[in-house]
């Protein structure tokens, strides 16, 4: 009577480790490309409603400023 082995081809140790390694570099490459492809997505342009409001908000700050400036500019002109 003979025995058969259970695991008839299947590769222990350190060859486990070694195609483990393997795959991860093959499907992690991919995994760690597409988190890295979303987060750029997620961060393109465009923005939300809140950071173009603070845009607007900017924006009528460095008019009222403008404004300002020319109306120092001409006081003094009117001085001279």
């Amino acid at each position: 009577m003979s025995v058969l082995p259970t695991f008839a081809g299947f590769p222990g140790g350190m060859e486990v480790v070694i195609i483990l390694f393997i795959l991860l570099v093959l499907f992690g490459g991919g995994a760690v490309a597409l988190l890295g492809g979303g987060y750029l997505v997620l961060r393109s342009p465009g923005g939300t409603d809140e950071e173009a409001a603070r845009i607007a908000e900017l924006e009528r700050e460095v008019a009222d400023l403008r404004e300002r400036l020319e109306d120092e500019s001409t006081d003094e002109e009117g001085e001279r």
